[in-house]
């Protein structure tokens, strides 16, 4: 069961980064069709930031210990 995970999540994690590698260059030429190239590079950094907050606020959420585990009592 744990191999199967590990597979579906690498073969996942490679489709992604294909398809979001492919599709960069169609996004960005149409969004330099229709916004100014400074206006553009500010909207990805804004997308990105929002993104890895995201992500980080998830992972601090499942790896964080709660008060319980940090005081000893079980």
């Amino acid at each position: 069961m744990n191999d199967d995970r590990n597979v579906w999540a690498a073969y996942g994690s490679t489709s992604l980064f294909v398809l979001l590698w492919a599709s960069g260059a169609i996004f960005t030429r149409w969004g330099l069709d229709h916004a100014s190239s400074f206006a553009f590079l500010i909207f990805r950094f804004v997308l990105a930031i929002v993104v890895l907050g995201l992500v980080g606020i998830w992972y601090r959420r499942r790896l964080a210990p709660g008060p319980a585990a940090a005081s000893g009592s079980d």
